[in-house]
């Protein structure tokens, strides 16, 4: 009978059959530099509201229970 394992132990260093999965699907983890590329102008029209056009900045943030959501202003 199988033993089972949850994650890596002192004995068992080798990956899950789950971690060599999901390496052979979406690769190793991409190392780089955590800035834009040089020449990078940022689409203006992500800091706007698609419902009134307006800045986020402008709106209310409400808290309900475990929800967060912004409320556009009037």
């Amino acid at each position: 009978m199988a033993r089972p394992t949850k994650g890596p132990t002192p004995e068992r260093t080798d990956p899950s059959w789950w971690d060599r999965l999901l390496l052979s699907v979406m690769g190793p983890p991409q190392i780089g530099e955590n800035k834009p590329p040089e020449g990078y102008v940022p689409d203006p029209a992500a800091e706007l509201c698609h419902k009134c056009g307006q800045q986020w900045a402008q709106h209310e943030r409400v808290h309900t229970g475990t929800m967060t959501y912004r409320r556009c202003p009037t």
